[in-house]
């Protein structure tokens, strides 16, 4: 083997160890964040080492410190589609750091708590949380806590204003940008594209999404690069290029495995159940609209879930089965009524 190829096939085994998180308990304690953990096992690996150490530290009587570790841990049981346990984990660290000085801790404890309620698409909750840390981040100066908690309250507005949801979404971007924070960067010009995309600029999303997708292909986040192909996709579905919408679907659903990306795996589905109703195929729709459903299941996210509904409900109209078309849209407007969300409400009257 000469040099080069050996130089070649050394730093690929390098990459697909880092994108991995091939890391034991100490190197997991150690490194700063969690998202190259990708597969469900090095969550799940991840994620029982940070408890571990987490309760030692408490045990020991170090309180900020076994909140940080909780703190991550909670984002990997978010991630894990832990919904539940996330916010028990979030706020057994938020109790440790109350009556502390430590305000950072206490930002990014309450920004979880937010970024729980708002997967539950709950979002007084969501709010009352992310006001907290927005508060405290501005008396510490606490820069990244503050970006942060309005990206994740950009998310909540979206659900009923897309205006609202955009402008702070730019806000966050600007300190994103000012500290350099290639990740928060990426996320929220992510989330920009996704509002702008709901107001119909088309064009102006696509700069967003590819701006972001640049950043992930960068830091070689496979998970993030196929969300953004996701993204991507919903912009030539509505170009109806169903072609490239498809070809974006497909390369993104290679990036991702079944385990971790319940979410994910769902979008794509329910993106091709959209693609065969518009492309003049409902009956071709069905098969993959219920698997989209049994992963938004899976992921726990009762928005998604009402809005697939929803959309089977347009493919048995379109076949003119009536009675079942009626009843898919009255369970998806019961969905987005009991968290009151307008939007959806109206779609399904």
């Amino acid at each position: 083997m000469n040099q080069t190829r050996w130089l070649l096939c050394l730093s690929v085994a390098l990459l697909m160890q880092i994108n991995t998180g091939a890391q034991g308990p100490a190197g997991i304690i150690s490194r700063e964040s969690d998202e190259r953990a990708i597969s469900a096992g090095d969550r799940q690996s991840a994620l029982t080492a940070l408890l571990n150490e987490a309760d030692r530290l408490r045990a020991a009587q170090q309180p900020s410190a076994a909140a940080r570790l909780l703190t991550r841990a909670g984002y990997l049981q978010l991630k894990l589609a832990q919904p539940a346990e996330a916010l028990r984990t979030f706020n057994d660290a938020l109790r440790l750091v109350t009556d502390t000085a430590d305000i950072i801790n206490q930002t990014d404890t309450l920004n979880g708590i937010g970024a729980v309620y708002t997967s539950k698409t709950k979002c007084p909750e969501a709010k009352t949380a992310l006001t907290r840390a927005l508060s405290l981040s501005d008396q510490d100066h606490y820069l990244k806590g503050r970006a942060q908690a309005l990206l994740t309250l950009s998310e909540c507005q979206d659900y009923d204003n897309h205006t609202v949801a955009l402008a702070t979404a730019n806000e966050s971007l600007a300190i994103w940008t000012q500290i350099n924070h290639q990740w928060g960067i990426a996320k929220t010009n992510a989330a920009i594209g996704i509002y702008l995309f709901s107001l119909n600029q088309l064009t102006e999303a696509t700069v967003h999404f590819e701006t972001a997708l640049h950043i992930w292909r960068a830091l070689a986040l496979t998970d993030e690069q196929a969300d953004l192909l996701i993204s991507l996709s919903f912009i030539e579905y509505r170009k109806g290029a169903w072609q490239n919408n498809i070809s974006d679907l497909t390369e993104a659903r290679t990036l991702i495995d079944e385990q971790s990306e319940p979410y994910k795996l769902g979008q794509i589905n329910a993106n091709l159940g959209e693609t065969y109703i518009a492309s003049g195929l409902p009956e071709a729709a069905l098969p993959s609209l219920d698997l989209g459903l049994q992963y938004f299941e899976r992921a726990q996210n009762p928005r998604a879930v009402s809005a697939v509904i929803w959309v089977k409900g347009k493919a048995l109209l379109l076949l003119n089965d009536l009675p079942h078309a009626l009843e898919q849209f009255n369970a998806a407007l019961a969905g987005f009524a009991a968290r009151k969300e307008g939007i959806g409400m109206a779609i399904c009257h």
